[in-house]
């Protein structure tokens, strides 16, 4: 279930600096 990877790739870089 890639839910926080997708987001922590998707969004992490674009959106918030999520490790």
């Amino acid at each position: 279930m890639p839910t926080l990877n997708r987001i922590g790739l998707d969004y992490g870089t674009i959106k918030w600096p999520v490790p």
